[in-house]
Formats: C-alpha cells, structure tokens, sequence
C-alpha cells in the first residue's frame, strides 16, 4: 500500500512558506556564485541503524563495506559525524530540515510501544526543507521511504513532488533496499538527462534483520562469531528493556552477542554489494558525472555496550557516531580520498548540498556547510554537537575528542523500562559521564567516567545552554509564544544562535 504526494502539489509546496522562519547559523549562508550545468543529480541515501564503526573505512577490522570503501576514495569521508537524535524520525528530521531535531518533537507520555512512539514526532511547516530549496530552485524532487513513520502524517514529504512511502503491513517485496531503489531507478527513467533532480532514499534493512535475517541467506554466516563475544543475552518479555533483548527482535533460539554481531555485519556486507550495483548502475546510465551522492547513517545500534541489546536510543556513541560520506559530482572537481576529522552533524548535510549547488542556504538550517572541507579551502566551524531524545532524558555533548553526558536513564521510556536498569520500582538517579573517544572502549558510556571536572563543567552547562534555547525557539515555533513575549537580550541570543529570525 503506497501513500505519495504528487507532482501537482508544486504550487502548494512552494507556498507552504512559513510567515516566521528560523534563522541560519551565522556563518551557514553562501551567496550563489552561477548555476551548475543542467543535468545536476543529488542522491542522499540515509541508512538506519548504520554504526560507523562497524565500517571498514573507519577502522573496523572485518571488510564489511568494501564497495562503499572504495565509493569513499572519490569523495570525502567524515569520520567525527554524529547524530542529534538516536531516533529515526529524529536523525531524519536533522537530514531533511538542517536543524535541531528537538524543534519537531512533542513531549508526550513516555512509552515503548513503537507505534506509539512515532505520534512523538510532527515537523512543523515553520521548519525549513531541504527539498523544498531544491524544488524552489527548479530541481525535480523525489523521496523513497522505507518505514512509514517517515510518512506525510508526521510531515515529512514536503518538498517532495513525488513522495512514496509504505504501509506497515505491506508485503516484503514491498519494503526495504530492493524496493525504495526499483521506485528510484523506475523514477530516474522518467527524467531526461538534462533535468535537475534531487532524491531522498530511505534504507531500513539493518533494522529488520532481527526478525528476517539478510536477503541473502549467504551472508548470515559470511562472518565467524568472535570468541570472546560467547557470553547470552537473556531476552526480555518487553518491547524494550536494558542488558536483554526485545522479545520483538528474538530469532527464537539461543544466541551469543558475537553472533548476533556477526549477522548484524553479514547484513551490512549484503548491503554494501547491493550499494555497488546501484554504483554500477548509475554509471551505465551515464548519472555519475553530474551526480552528488552521499552515504549516511542516521542513527547507530546497541549490542550492549550502552546497555540497549538490538536496539538504538541511548545518548552514546554506539548510538549517535554514524558514518557520513560525500561523493561530489566529478563536474564540481572536489578533492578527491579526502578523511576529514572536522566534527560534523547530519544537521550539517542540508546545507553541504545546498551549497555545493550554489544555491542559498534558508533561513533555519543551524548546520553548517561542509563544502570548504570539499574544496580544500577551510574547516568547519562546528565546535561542538549535541544530541537529545530516546531512552534517556538529558542530552549528550561531543566535541573533537570528548564526550559528555548528563542523562536520567530511561526518563524517555515506561516503567518497565525503567525497571530494567535499576532492577526495582524506584526512579533511576541522574548520571554524568565524561570520555576521551581517542582512547579505545567505553562506547556505551557505562565505564568510570574521566575525572576533569572543569571540562565535564564547560560541555555540561553547553548542553543547557543549548536546549534550553532550542526549548524557546520550539515554543515560538509553535505559537505558544510569541516573539514580542522575550525579553530583547534573550531573542538577540536566540537570533544569534540561529535558532529564532525577528518577522520578516
């Protein structure tokens, strides 16, 4: 069953402007110096529950990505990207908007049915879109979704003129890598080779291999288990709980962590062949030329090391370091194997497209334009990232070579959930962790934490500095507060920070 927006909805998606829109980062905007060549193609293809490192191009010691590997050496792989939000919708949110997750969620009761959860989640028109810059500029737009809580009812396909996602109980032919790339490539026939086009694949395979296994039955045991990974998960009667696993996600048989690893990277090996025959055949089709495409993890997955067992949501790095690369088109004569350890959020991949486009980058996208890394001819300006939502109330910091956290654990979920980390029927206590993330371990934050209460001091008052802004700019958002309501020191902050723009 397919929901869609058509190419009829051109005028009313470009007149769905906001009265009041958010405001651009100082620094983001990068005035449009000519348009490109006709024929200009930019592919995003977003994968979920994707874990940097579990890629070997950034240091994973199996080969499971040796395509993607070699895609990377013509572009530029970002090795410090993280996500703001270890939710889908939330990563997503980041992707197509270019800006803070936390301005399109919605506090409700905290619960771990997954349906439910998903009603967490509504962008507002006021937000900006990626596609909708594109359209705007005359590119013809298209997204292929693969779960539908990134459909039209949470707002998602604006910008879109074709906008295809599906219905939870669809087929299996209908879902996952083979079917969003058919709609992609049966689309691409329709567009001749002198049309500016931009489209958005959603990629929700890694996910479903708890419950189906990879597409190829070759892959579950294309990689041995590792010995010293022999220890059990116990498995829980929940839809979620810590140090078990979900009883959704149980392949009914008894099974040690490496070898739930191991199908997690056999799935990950099927699909990097499948990226390199998208490689090939988008070549065969003369698109590469003029074709910007970018791999990008959305959010990572937990195999225990933050406590979550086949599941993502924690504040950790096992859950928010994600992959992010960037393949220019040859046409814009980028640098080519470029590893850039400049921090980057995917809020940062709005704006990098816009402005390798030469188009402006709108009011609202708080990211910042990755292209001077691109070109060679400077850094970029992020300090620090910030991620909140999922399990934990709290947020998390990263800066180039630290991470902090400040969490109330499973504050985000019911009280089993709850139950489950502190093993009774009492509130968990708020905790604070630090880590450098140059040294090896401590992905899920559940270590001794590095004593240097200075820095853990600056990033922790960074992270509520922050949110309580984005908290602000969220109100106002959505019309429970005005702008005349702030007091002028305050809104000249918000505005500032790129959070909030005075009426237009």
């Amino acid at each position: 069953m397919l929901c869609g927006v058509n190419r009829g909805t051109r005028l009313l998606l470009l007149a769905s402007a906001p009265a009041l829109a958010l405001a651009a980062a100082p620094g983001c905007t990068r005035a449009p110096a000519g348009r490109l060549p006709v024929g200009n193609g930019v592919l995003v293809i977003a994968v979920d529950a994707l874990r940097a490192d579990h890629m070997h191009a950034y240091g994973y010691d199996r080969e499971t990505t040796p395509r993607i590997d070699s895609w990377a050496t013509q572009g530029c792989t970002f090795l410090q990207t993280f996500s703001p939000s270890p939710e889908m919708q939330g990563a997503h949110t980041a992707l197509l908007t270019g800006t803070e997750p936390a301005l399109a969620h919605r506090n409700l009761a905290p619960t771990d049915d997954p349906v439910a959860r998903l009603a967490e989640w509504s962008l507002p028109q006021g937000l900006p879109r990626l596609a909708r810059e594109f359209l705007a500029a005359g590119y013809t737009t298209a997204a292929f979704v693969d779960h539908f809580g990134l459909s039209n009812v949470y707002g998602y396909a604006s910008g879109f003129e074709d906008f295809q996602c599906f219905a939870p109980d669809s087929s299996e032919s209908s879902v996952g890598y083979e079917a969003v790339s058919a709609k992609l490539f049966a689309w691409l026939r329709e567009r001749s080779m002198t049309e500016d086009w931009f489209a958005y694949v959603h990629v929700n395979d890694l996910e479903r291999v708890w419950e189906n296994g990879s597409s190829e039955e070759r892959f579950d045991t294309f990689f041995a288990p590792r010995a010293e990974l022999d220890s059990v998960p116990p498995v829980a009667q929940a839809e979620r709980s810590f140090f078990a696993i979900p009883r959704p996600r149980w392949r009914n048989a008894t099974r040690t962590i490496g070898e739930y690893e191991a199908l997690y990277d056999g799935a990950l090996r099927s699909l990097d062949e499948k990226f390199g025959k998208l490689f090939d055949e988008l070549r065969n089709r003369g698109r590469l030329r003029n074709t910007t495409v970018v791999i990008v993890g959305t959010y990572g997955m937990g195999f225990g090391e933050a406590g979550l067992v086949l599941d993502s949501g924690t504040l950790a790095d096992c859950d928010l370091h994600v992959p992010m690369i960037v393949r220019p088109a040859p046409i814009l004569n980028c640098r080519k194997n470029v590893r850039s350890s400049d921090l980057a959020s995917l809020c940062d991949l709005a704006p990098t497209l816009l402005d390798l486009a030469k188009l402006p980058v709108p009011r609202g996208m708080t990211g910042f334009s990755l292209v001077p890394e691109l070109f060679g001819s400077g850094t970029s300006p992020r300090e620090l990232c910030y991620a909140r939502g999922g399990v934990h109330g709290g947020f998390s910091v990263f800066d180039s070579r630290w991470c902090f956290e400040s969490i109330d654990p499973a504050a985000g979920g019911s009280p089993e959930l709850v139950r489950s980390w502190t093993g009774e029927d009492r509130k968990a206590l708020p905790r604070q962790h630090l880590h450098d993330r140059t040294l090896p371990g401590d992905l899920g934050h559940l270590g001794e934490s590095a004593h240097d209460d200075a820095r853990a001091a600056g990033m922790e008052l960074a992270g509520r500095e922050w949110y309580e802004d984005v908290d602000l700019a969220g109100r106002v958002l959505r019309g429970s507060l005005s702008v005349s309501d702030l007091q002028p020191a305050l809104r000249k902050r918000l505005v500032e920070s790129g959070l909030l723009a005075e009426k237009p």
